[in-house]
């Protein structure tokens, strides 16, 4: 399932944009994870079945991301912009872990039902700021954008960008 995910997910980014794609992607498993400790009382086909539709959305993500940094990054910067992410997310999972285990010894609703909940509710700041401050492209920011990107901030992107964007499928199949 993983396989497809990714492959699907970049062409609704191609259609929708990567900015509503990767919200949906990461804040609607946070929804989904919120009922897994319901899910779990209820019935274990609820329970992985949510875990599997967590699984599908998660897929999407690294797509639209991609997607973001070949709009946002100059080439040259695309590497860093990778790495960080892959450094992001083993922070986010330093952080959790200990946080997790400590939930499950002390934290409210019977211990690990808190785990679920508190970061569920951890997502809610970051889609706000999400929604302000992301766009698909520079150029939109500049444009339309609630938090807008300055001239010279889009001419540096532009000038130090050789792909500026996702390249397009018709342009690819004419080098073949």
């Amino acid at each position: 399932m993983y396989i497809l995910t990714p492959t699907l997910s970049g062409r609704i980014t191609d259609m929708f944009g990567a900015k509503w794609l990767t919200a949906t992607s990461i804040f609607t498993p946070a929804i989904l994870s919120a009922v897994t400790p319901i899910a779990a009382d209820y019935s274990v086909g609820l329970l992985i079945a949510i875990r599997v539709m967590i699984g599908v959305f998660h897929g999407c993500t690294y797509a639209s991301l991609f997607s973001l940094y070949a709009n946002w990054f100059p080439s040259t910067e695309r590497p860093s912009a990778i790495a960080g992410l892959a450094f992001g997310a083993n922070l986010g999972n330093m952080i959790t872990f200990p946080l997790a285990g400590y939930l499950c010894e002390y934290g409210f609703a019977d211990g690990w039902p808190s785990v679920f909940y508190v970061i569920s509710l951890a997502h809610i700041p970051w889609l706000i700021l999400w929604i302000i401050f992301v766009e698909d492209s520079p150029q939109k920011s500049n444009s339309s954008g609630i938090y807008k990107i300055s001239n010279k901030e889009l001419e540096y992107i532009k000038s130090r960008n050789q792909s500026f964007g996702v390249p397009k499928v018709s342009l690819i199949l004419k080098s073949f």
